[in-house]
């Protein structure tokens, strides 16, 4: 999350939309990046251990 405020009550609601909205990808090792405005999701190698 890219904004000045990161209170919860400030940016929850924009943190779950991401989540749910990127899920699938998040699983997968996507690095999801997001402020007010837009959102961007990169595939990175990122992977669970496990």
């Amino acid at each position: 999350m890219r904004c000045l405020n990161v209170l919860p009550d400030v940016i929850g609601h924009l943190v779950l939309s991401v989540l749910r909205t990127y899920a699938a990808e998040i699983e997968q090792g996507a690095l999801v990046v997001a402020d007010e405005r837009r959102e961007r999701v990169r595939i990175l190698p990122l992977n669970r251990l496990g």
